[in-house]
């Protein structure tokens, strides 16, 4: 009965999602927990920590995203709120978050599985080549099964948490009676960036248990926010200088040596009695592409330029990719150019000049070739 008094409240859907999202948010940090105990030396202690911080990060996620939804709440005045037309948006919201909450856990489980953590700066950088991401998912995934166990999941829910739901059009009261219940929405996320940073989840020497201390929602954001990978936690590495000395290993030939013995230090003296061939040499980007092998192993990369302005025959090379590299629907695959360098000393300024603008122009072309196509 004081559960139904407490919910008899405009804010009482804000609860019920605030609750799931808790819920959902522990039981996705003890599913993680379970995946990862055979990678990870958990003991007692460590798991406290990892709940008791993990928790924290939970709470201060739940209020910052409550933050739009809590002032609309305040806001509205008693009249408009009991509107039909706010009934039906703010009833439809409500399906929409829970839907968002249950498709993180989705995507989280996906991404830790891939990355072994949670969400960082190269989920950021998926949104950068949308249609190449989703594309990947649709091909790596059974996408259709996820979203129909979503949908049923929301509903479930849904069913499960109307009737209190519901309760939220009946409720009355002032701006100074909503405002003096609900202060915590407002002063937690006034508080959180003063005593709470990403740096709480280093809770020991354990990359798992670090990972499994955050909240994969505020780490998304805190990584969009510091636009930071760290490199030490996100791939193998080795000593620097048993790596180095491996690296001078492999760079030994018959016609060079080193000019120092300092492991950091890899220098060479190259003496290449041939004479000189002068190659064209391109730095590019490519963008989420598969090229063809054809592509490199054209006599426009394996022979020396002719003329002042063969540097720039590769370029228009790679402007025209081979028929096998394609996207569904004919959409041909489009290549960055950062630059074009070309040895030959017969390549002047002004000729330089040109190929930036070519580079520029073909560039343009293909967008729009592309475009057109679309």
């Amino acid at each position: 009965m004081k559960l139904l008094t407490f919910l008899k409240s405009r804010f009482s859907g804000l609860y019920i999602l605030s609750v799931i999202f808790l819920a959902v948010s522990f039981a996705l940090r003890t599913a993680l927990c379970i995946r990862s105990a055979a990678d990870a030396d958990f003991t007692f202690p460590l798991l406290a920590k990892i709940y008791a911080v993990g928790l924290l990060f939970d709470f201060a996620t739940c209020f910052y995203c409550s933050v739009p939804l809590f002032l609309y709440l305040l806001f509205i005045s008693d009249k408009t709120f009991k509107t039909k037309i706010n009934r039906r948006f703010l009833t439809g919201l409500y399906l929409v978050l829970l839907c968002a909450i249950l498709f993180d856990v989705f995507a989280e489980w996906l991404f830790w599985g891939e990355f072994d953590g949670r969400f960082n700066f190269v989920a950021i950088d998926y949104f950068t080549y949308p249609r190449q991401i989703i594309r990947n998912i649709i091909e790596s995934y059974p996408v259709a099964p996820l979203f129909a166990v979503l949908f049923a999941a929301t509903a479930v829910l849904f069913l499960i948490t109307r009737k209190y739901y519901f309760l939220t059009f009946k409720s009355v009261g002032s701006f100074r009676q909503r405002l003096k219940s609900n202060l915590p929405y407002l002063i937690v996320p006034l508080l959180s960036p003063f005593f709470i940073d990403i740096s709480l989840a280093d809770v020991s020497t354990n990359h798992y248990a670090d990972e499994l201390a955050k909240n994969g929602v505020y780490t998304l954001f805190a990584a969009f926010r510091n636009n930071v990978l760290d490199y030490e936690k996100s791939y193998i590495t080795q000593d620097n200088t048993v790596a180095l000395t491996h690296l001078k290993e492999l760079l030994k030939t018959d016609n060079s040596a080193f000019i120092s013995d300092n492991a950091f230090d890899i220098t060479r003296q190259v003496d290449y009695p041939a004479p000189e061939k002068r190659y064209n040499v391109i730095v590019l980007r490519p963008i989420s592409m598969p090229l063809h092998p054809r592509v490199f192993s054209s006599p426009v990369f394996t022979q020396p330029a002719q003329g002042p302005f063969a540097h720039l025959k590769p370029l228009l090379y790679l402007c025209r990719p081979p028929p096998a590299v394609r996207w569904s629907k004919g959409r041909t695959t489009g290549i960055c150019f950062l630059s074009v360098l070309c040895s030959s000393s017969e390549v002047t300024k002004q000729n330089s000049s040109a190929a930036d603008a070519a580079t520029s122009t073909i560039w343009t072309a293909s967008l729009r070739k592309r475009a057109s196509r679309m």
